[in-house]
């Protein structure tokens, strides 16, 4: 008995952890809406991240690390398959910051207050990762 009830014990724990809080979802304009959302796993990690959808398709992801420092914030681009780029706070960037970008992470520095050292609102665009940087390997679903 106490085996099987250890067992169930362990098959909860594991169903029940990590996941997504949705913090907010919102239309933009007529054809472009997004979400803010918070994702954390098991191991106690999580990460901010925001989905910008253009006539419902995703378009694009942002996501960065907040506690456990394995990767530099990172903006995945859906148009052309799927590309991977850094924030950055100068004029390295390749792609600038679009108008919504920057309502968003300025949502951003309001939600993650106290929690990292992270200004979301510095951030002038994006740029390709160089050789041995720390990116996300893949979005989030």
């Amino acid at each position: 008995m106490k085996r099987i009830l250890a067992i169930l014990c362990i098959v909860l724990l594991l169903q029940s952890c990590g996941g997504t809080a949705h913090l907010l979802q919102k239309e933009y304009d007529g054809k472009t809406s997004y979400e803010i959302n918070k994702y954390y796993g098991c191991c106690g990690c999580y990460a901010f991240y925001y989905n910008i959808y253009e006539n419902k398709k995703l378009q694009s992801q942002f996501v960065a690390e907040m506690n456990c420092n394995f990767w530099s914030p990172t903006r995945f681009s859906f148009l052309h398959g799927t590309e991977a780029y850094v924030c950055v706070t100068d004029s390295s960037y390749e792609i600038p910051l679009t108008a919504l970008e920057k309502k968003l992470f300025l949502k951003l520095d309001s939600l993650a207050e106290g929690m990292n050292e992270i200004k979301y609102s510095t951030f002038t665009g994006f740029r390709k990762p160089k050789e041995g940087e720390k990116v996300r390997s893949s979005a989030l679903k």
